[in-house]
């Protein structure tokens, strides 16, 4: 009996109908007892005495898991029996077990951090044993992502203190990419410029970043290699780069002078092309639609003997055009620009020993398309190019070191429309402009008691020799001949174990420009001008720090200057630029400089499913390069612009301030479905204009305020997959006085795509789906809707 409580005594028991005790319990409620209690007993006895006949109505499942590019086993990985309480967890061997299941049909789900989920269907049969293998792909957080455009190293993007995305090759699958800029469309702080689709012949396309304004401010690289040209500034290639056999790219925003030198003020794009592995693997793809567009390739990769890796590709476009300018000025003689284009790569890699590789490279890109409006243009552009480089270790230091070597040749045929004959058959001109060029980058990396160094040099030259040879004229000429030189330093010094890392690193660079000469014999009078050797040189220092909290989040702050040697296009091309428009070249240019780009954000990861960026820049330039249009009075005696030509010569502007923000977010909804989306708000304001004080507060041209893109994913392999993509692009001024205002477009692409069987895959693409008549340029239509059907093989 308990004290200070009430006790159970014989006086204050509960009394049965028959004067018993009944210690509290009715008789309901004690066959109610009875009953559960004969229960339990008896599924007991039933689990213990009969397995076999539960055995018999239920099957066993087992498999493996492993990377879908590896083959490599994957320890860890989960599969579990949608709608059950059954899964299993990876051995060390990739392998799993699910037992016992009941007979019926399942659909299963393999994951694993850091790599895609796939569901498979299963019919799981009495007392059978099923199979089910899965391969996963990566799909690595951005954070857990490991890139080399950023430090010219390995390393993971949650130590770096800059913006970075990176394009996958599933993400580039997953949209229409007809061409490689393509995919950079949805990026944010990424503006691509193609004015006319296939049609936009290589110098009308270009790529910028951060409101820089103009291509040749974006550096653009192929496995570390410069693809911009030292005489115009820009890339050639936009057109002709194959996708059939790129792994990744690696786009890193913000001032990046301090690693890559000339052009990198805007930032830096990194095409990472996907070396051989042990696995074979090959590809094919076809796809034809609208306007008889036309999209065939074909890669194949493979390593021999532990040793010799080989990837051969090949790829031909082709399209018939369609009319870019409006109704009432396309004129009935007018035709649709149909293009041609061609790229082979040939690849071979020689493992000398462990982590030592020997890389060939060859590669030819081919652009031959045919503009026709008043003037027939029938345009060939070559571009033939070799890269030999080497990566290697001795104990804790790398060693890289790469060659390479370009040969360009352009060449048009121009004639003019022969009212007499209705016909594109009067002479105009015939140009030729070969150009060579070659480079050299070499750098040693190594740690050092927590300093992770990186030491490097690089040289690059080109010569460039064009000739227009005006049909009862004669010619004109100019050549010029750069060289550049630098050396670069870089220390990433990581601090409390790991939570702050400090970037630091500088760059010189010194170059000259010799052999610039100009002749001109079109005005009847023999021009000659000997332009003397000019040269000059940049300093580029750059410091950033990250500080991660915890392992989902990630602060960033970064400092940065920049540079950008004028092309020896702009310092001695003059001349007709199309129907419209006459260049006069400016030897007398200086070296763009950016005193200052300053980034501040955050990348976040607050739950698996749900990934976000923020990044604030601010960034000034000074003697940036600009257009000027020259009134009569300041237009060279020497040169006669036809009527109507605007003349136009490139200059420096005082100084240049941009400033803006960038948001992201992606979010996986299920297994099946995911969503990304990112905002841009950007100005690009002139400051200070001695030459036009007119222009000051004026934006830049082609800068547009806001970029809004967006994004969703449905998934299923058991169905299909789909990708609608949507972008937003804010107004913009296509003229340095800002009077010729480009109105803003939406635009909305749709891909969708399923697995027939084996490697075969069906796909339905279609490009501007809502035929959203809108202008890139204030010349030309964007291309309407564009339907195209493909098929593609891959294993």
């Amino acid at each position: 009996m308990r004290r200070g409580g009430v006790g159970l005594s014989p006086s204050n028991m509960p009394i049965s109908p028959r004067g018993r005790p009944t210690l509290g319990l009715n008789r309901p409620r004690r066959w109610k007892m009875r009953r559960y209690l004969t229960s339990i007993v008896g599924a007991v006895l039933m689990i213990a005495l009969a397995p076999a006949g539960a055995s018999a109505q239920a099957g066993r499942i087992e498999g493996t898991v492993t990377d879908a590019e590896t083959k490599e086993p994957l320890a860890g990985a989960n599969v579990v029996v949608e709608g059950t309480t059954l899964r299993a967890t990876t051995g060390a061997d990739g392998s799993y077990v699910i037992t016992p299941v009941p007979a019926g049909e399942y659909t299963l789900i393999a994951s694993m951090k850091g790599y895609k989920k796939l569901t498979k269907s299963v019919r799981v049969r009495p007392g059978e044993t099923t199979t089910v293998n899965f391969e996963l792909e990566e799909t690595i957080f951005e954070l857990e992502k490991v890139v080399v455009t950023a430090t010219r190293t390995e390393t993971p993007v949650k130590d770096l203190p800059a913006s970075v995305s990176v394009i996958t090759e599933d993400d580039i699958e997953k949209i229409h990419t007809k061409t490689l800029d393509d995919v950079l469309n949805i990026i944010p702080g990424v503006s691509p410029e193609r004015y006319k689709g296939f049609g936009t012949t290589t110098g009308h396309m270009g790529v910028c970043m951060r409101g820089t304004g103009h291509a040749s401010r974006t550096l653009v690289l192929k496995d570390g290699v410069p693809l911009n040209d030292l005489h115009y500034g820009t890339v050639d290639l936009w057109n002709t780069l194959s996708s059939c056999n790129v792994e990744r790219i690696e786009v890193v925003r913000g001032a990046a002078s301090a690693l890559y030198g000339s052009s990198a003020m805007g930032g830096v794009i990194n095409i990472i092309s996907r070396p051989p592995r042990k696995r074979a693997r090959a590809g094919l793809r076809f796809e034809y639609g609208s306007r008889g567009t036309l999209i065939a390739s074909g890669n194949y990769s493979k390593v021999f003997f532990d040793r010799l890796g080989l990837s051969i590709s090949a790829e031909k476009k082709r399209s018939e055009g369609y009319k870019y300018y409006e109704a009432e000025r396309w004129k009935d003689y007018y035709k649709e620009t149909t293009t041609d284009l061609l790229n082979a790569a040939l690849r071979v890699d020689w493992r000398l020993k462990e982590g030592s590789i020997l890389k060939l490279e060859l590669e030819r890109n081919e652009e031959k398309p045919v503009v026709t409006t008043s003037t027939r243009y029938e345009i060939q552009n070559i571009i033939d190019r070799v890269t030999l480089g080497y990566r290697g270790s001795a104990g804790k230091t790398m060693y890289k070191a790469t060659a390479w070597a370009y040969k360009r040749d352009a060449s048009t045929t121009a004639l003019k429309y022969n009212k007499s004959t209705k016909a594109h058959d009067k002479p105009y001109y015939t140009s030729d402009i070969p150009s060579d060029g070659w480079g050299f980058m070499g750098q040693v990396s190594r740690t050092i008691k927590g300093h992770s160094l990186t030491f490097g040099a690089d040289l690059q030259g080109a010569k460039v020799e064009t000739s227009y040879d005006y049909a009862g004229k004669g010619l004109r000429f100019y050549t010029g001949k750069v060289s550049l030189y630098s050396i670069f330093v870089h220390d990433e010094i990581s601090l409390l174990k790991g939570k702050v890392v400090l970037s630091l690193g500088a760059r010189y660079d010194w170059w000259k420009h010799t052999k610039g000469r100009f002749i001109d014999e079109t005005t009847g009078k023999l021009i000659e001008i000997d332009y003397p050797e000019r040269g000059n040189s940049a300093f580029s220092p750059k410091a950033g720090i990250v500080y991660r909290p915890r392992e989902e989040i990630r602060f960033r702050v970064s400092f940065g200057t920049g540079f950008k040697a004028p092309g020896i296009y702009y310092l001695y091309r003059s001349g007709p630029h199309g129907p419209r428009k006459f260049d006069v070249g400016n030897p007398d240019l200086k070296p763009e400089r950016m005193t200052h780009s300053i980034d501040i954000g955050f990348d976040i990861r607050p739950i698996e499913e749900l990934q976000a960026t923020f990044t604030y820049y601010n960034s000034s330039f000074k003697d940036f390069i600009y257009k000027k249009t020259l009134s009569e009075e300041e237009i060279p005696p020497y040169f006669h612009p036809e009527p109507g030509q605007e003349v136009i010569q490139p200059v420096n502007v005082g100084r240049v301030d941009i400033h803006g923000y960038e948001a992201g977010i992606k979010v996986d909804l299920h297994p099946h479905w995911s969503i990304f989306a990112n905002y841009t708000y950007n100005r690009s304001i002139i400051k200070e204009h001695e030459l036009a004080p007119e222009l000051e507060g004026k934006k830049l041209r082609k800068t547009p305020e806001y970029r809004f893109n967006f994004g969703l994913t449905y998934d299923n392999p058991k169905l299909f997959r789909a990708t609608a993509t949507f972008r937003n692009v804010g107004p913009r001024f296509y003229d340095e006085k800002n009077e010729k205002r480009l109105e803003g477009y939406s635009v909305w692409d749709l891909k969708i795509s399923r697995v027939l069987f084996g490697g075969l895959e069906l796909s339905l693409s279609v490009d501007n789906l809502t035929d959203e008549k809108y202008k890139m340029s204030w010349y030309y239509l964007a291309p309407p809707r564009t339907i195209m059907v493909g098929l593609t093989y891959k294993y």
